[in-house]
């Protein structure tokens, strides 16, 4: 199959009123070319929310955006690598035909602003590793929901190159090579909601220059506040309406994207990170503000706390409000100002001593936020009057009549109390002052580990609710989440509090605390916080970040099973010796394998024996594994890994990560113990269960019994299974190697179920092979779940061919089917049954 053959002609252009497929045709295009590429199964469709709101915008101005999308044919690429390299490849073959549709204009675009959904973030990542990449031709990036860091699954091993090999070359450059010096690229995360992506995965703090990335969740994303799913994400309006705003601000005079990599990145951050209010950027301070009229009165404010007062007559006049710094500065150290007003110049400092003029105005925007409020918005501006307003002497405020404003100066050593969060079992209960205020701040210093999940309740009038906003902030990312109350929360603020993305190992973020911070525009309001464990989320957040060590861990369990098992198997069988007087059988077997024996209820009891001493064992063995964990994370993890000839173990990357915790190993043993305990009872039923009832049918049909005698000799046939093993072997040379192993470990159940069938029609005897073969089809089963996309690429491309390529599992499934059925064959296992 060719580079290209299975997407052909799947370049499509989502056409208006200004684009249409004549002018495609005959290359007579203008406008602004962005080119998006859907993720893992997604659909060139997805792009419509951004062009359709994109298209609305441009309607009354002359710049447009030419919004373009791939068909991949919803390939699961995120699951199967083999593809990914392809992809990029024919994604630069359709940004040099786009470009080449706008060769006939006068200033043709130079560059494609290319957005990616999900692994098709990583695609235009990886253009830049092409040997024939210009890296011209895409200067901004944004990805949407795209696992930056690592993949959300090591499916295969080409999943696992194409990562190191992108990342490992954008760290490179971002530190010393010039490729990517013009490059901007923007990473958002969807926050909880997205259960396939979480939101560390997202980030580009250890892959991309900081001073030309941009790092997001919907959460704090201005506006949005939302978490939002995975396939949701491409069409929120919240949030597609914030990235089209930032696209149309980044354009210049000439009609194209700017050039500069600081606008582009200010312009961004703008838009996803901290928004001032103003609309539109570059913002500049207005100038009819600057002009204060001599005859209009000023508003003094040299209280403490300060408010003008709430829902206030529409007036087209405009208030002034002075606040003198130095009467503040001996006792306070910051200034929090709130407004309810829509102007985009309301603030400035000055300096001098009269409060009719501004000498030396200095423009305050850029320390202004937004937030989210049961009335709509609040601009916030929150600054150190010892620090950024060093120069000033006062604070001046604009606004209408019918606006408020709220003020207060306060000490943040003051301010800033410290909350105990609970153990496993209690709550902690936590008061406010009595004294008025718009702000109160909360540390919770005992929050580290990535799993804590903690429920909030905040108690008040329903008054004092419905004026206060709560931020949950963790200061090594953008992860803010507010809330406030809605009207289906019936007056209440319960919600929870959970990292989405770990602590990171850096000294400096060590002694920084999350923080809880509460606003309100009623200063007499009064609250009592209570903290207990959420125990929901707190499992949630264990399934979230450390589900994906339990295959690994649960395949060693097996190995050390099917290694006891046959130490079990040999010392029963060496101890067996016939007494020559009186022709009885008797057993030399040691004390716990006599106890074994005398215990023995089923044929497989020696799985079940083992497992349940296992589990047995638990809590010691989760002792010591808590003590290593200590030992581990507090002496050994300042040091390398020592044996470059072995893998580096999962345990180092979590270090690294900042996701590791001293319970870790000692949780998933017991999970993976768990989960054997059921796996084991479903494959019970299953091979057990069903040869019961052949055994019980075959009584009453002669049929049955005739065609269960036939089968059960063309099983244990030595030469079936020779042929029956080319057969397997070509399957996966020619075909696919998921294929082959699915037929195997089909086979080999058939034939276990012979065998337990053809066994129960004689006197019950002890024969621990039949429980090795049972725990060996379980290991394979559970192996051949991740060969599940391998087989789903080879059915979507028979249209292409008959083989899939290329096959990642082609060698593993061909050595683990050969094995199956050498193990499974009666001459090696049965004979002595």
């Amino acid at each position: 199959m060719g580079l290209y053959e299975s997407y052909g002609s799947n370049l499509l252009s989502y056409t208006t009123l200004r684009v249409n497929t004549k002018t495609l045709r005959n290359d007579h295009i203008f406008g602004i070319p962005i080119l998006f590429i859907p993720g893992n199964a997604g659909s060139y469709k997805q792009v419509r929310s951004l062009a359709s709101i994109s298209y609305q915008k441009s309607m009354n101005r002359k710049e447009h955006f030419n919004y373009y999308t791939i068909d991949l044919n919803e390939e699961i690429s995120g699951l199967y690598g083999g593809t990914l390299r392809d992809q990029a490849e024919y994604v630069n073959y359709c940004i040099k035909r786009i470009l080449a549709g706008y060769r006939n204009l006068p200033s043709p675009p130079r560059s494609v602003v290319v957005i990616g959904h999900s692994i098709g973030g990583m695609i235009a990542r990886a253009l830049f590793t092409l040997p024939n990449f210009d890296n011209s031709t895409v200067t901004t990036v944004i990805t949407i929901a795209t696992p930056h860091r690592s993949p959300v699954f090591y499916a295969d091993k080409y999943v696992a190159d194409f990562y190191d090999t992108v990342n490992t070359f954008w760290q490179e450059q971002s530190s010393s090579g010039q490729i990517l010096d013009q490059v901007i690229i923007a990473s958002v995360g969807g926050g909880l909601r997205d259960v396939i992506v979480r939101s560390d995965l997202t980030s580009l703090a250890s892959v991309a220059n900081y001073n030309r990335s941009i790092n997001a969740i919907t959460t704090a994303v201005p506006r949005t506040w939302l978490t939002i799913d995975h396939r949701c994400i491409v069409w929120c309006k919240e949030l597609v309406l914030a990235i089209v705003r930032a696209l149309y601000d980044m354009i210049e005079a000439h009609g194209q994207i700017s050039s500069s990599t600081s606008k582009r990145r200010n312009v961004l951050a703008h838009h996803l990170i901290k928004h001032n209010g103003m609309r539109n950027y570059p913002y500049k301070l207005g100038k009819k503000f600057l002009k204060i009229d001599q005859e209009r009165p000023v508003n003094i404010c040299i209280s403490r706390i300060w408010s003008n007062g709430l829902h206030r007559k529409q007036s087209s006049k405009r208030c002034l409000m002075a606040f003198p710094l130095k009467p503040q500065r001996i006792a306070k150290d910051r200034l929090l100002l709130m407004t309810t007003s829509n102007a985009n110049a309301w603030i400035i400092s000055c300096n001098g001593i009269d409060y009719h003029k501004c000498d030396s105005p200095s423009d305050l925007l850029n320390h202004v936020q937004i937030i989210p409020h049961a009335t709509g918005t609040l601009k916030l501006l929150d600054v150190n009057i010892n620090s950024e307003l060093s120069q000033a002497t006062h604070v001046m405020v604009s606004t209408a009549t019918h606006d408020s404003v709220f003020a207060e100066f306060y000490r943040d050593a003051v301010k800033t109390k410290h909350i105990r969060l609970p153990s496993i079992v209690g709550f902690t209960a936590v008061d406010s002052d009595d004294n008025d205020q718009y702000i109160l701040n909360y540390n919770l210093p005992d929050m580290r580990q990535i799993w804590e999940a903690y429920y909030v309740q905040i108690n008040s009038s329903d008054r004092c609710l419905r004026h206060t906003t709560i931020q949950f902030h963790a200061p090594w990312f953008h992860e803010d989440v507010f809330r406030y109350v809605r009207p289906e929360d019936n007056g209440k603020l319960n919600f929870s509090i959970y990292m989405q993305t770990p602590r990171p190992n850096d000294n400096k973020y060590q002694n920084m605390s999350i923080r809880l911070t509460i606003w309100s525009t009623n200063a007499k309001c009064r609250y009592k916080i209570i903290v207990t464990t959420d125990y929901t989320r707190l499992l949630g957040q264990m399934v979230r970040y450390y589900a994906i060590f339990l295959p690994g861990w649960t395949m060693a369990i097996i190995i050390l099973l099917a290694f006891n098992l046959v130490k079990y198997v040999n010392e029963t069988y060496q101890s067996k010796s016939t007494d020559s007087q009186d022709g009885k059988e008797r057993l030399n077997t040691s004390p716990g394998v006599a106890l074994a024996l005398k215990q023995q209820t089923s044929d497989h009891f020696s799985i079940k024996t083992l497992l349940n001493q296992e589990l047995d064992r638990r809590w010691k063995f989760a002792a010591s594994l808590v003590s290593f964990s200590y030992l581990f994370s507090s002496t050994f993890s300042k040091f390398a890994w020592p044996f470059p000839i072995f893998p580096q173990p999962d345990i180092f990357n979590v270090m690294k990560s900042g996701e590791w915790s001293t319970y870790l190993l000692s949780v998933i043993h017991m999970f993976s113990i768990s989960g054997l305990h059921f796996q084991f009872c479903i494959m019970d039923w299953l091979v057990y269960g069903v040869a019961s009832v052949l055994r019980f049918t075959s009584r009453w049909l002669s049929m049955a019994r005739l065609t269960g005698n036939i089968f059960t000799a063309i099983c244990f046939n030595l030469y079936f299974n020779i042929i029956f093993g080319l057969l397997v072997i070509t399957i996966c040379l020619t075909m696919c190697g998921a294929l082959g192993l699915y037929c195997t470990i089909l086979y080999c159940y058939v034939k276990l179920v012979a065998i337990i069938n053809s066994r129960q029609n004689k006197e019950r005897e002890y024969c621990g092979s039949s429980d090795l073969c049972f725990l060996l089809l379980n290991s394979s089963l559970l192996s051949s779940f991740l060969t599940i996309p391998s087989a789903i690429m080879w059915f979507k491309n028979l249209r292409y061919g008959f083989n899939v390529m290329p096959d990642p599992f082609m060698h593993e499934s061909l050595l683990a089917s050969c094995g199956l059925l050498v193990l499974f064959q009666k001459s090696s296992f049965y004979e002595d049954m």
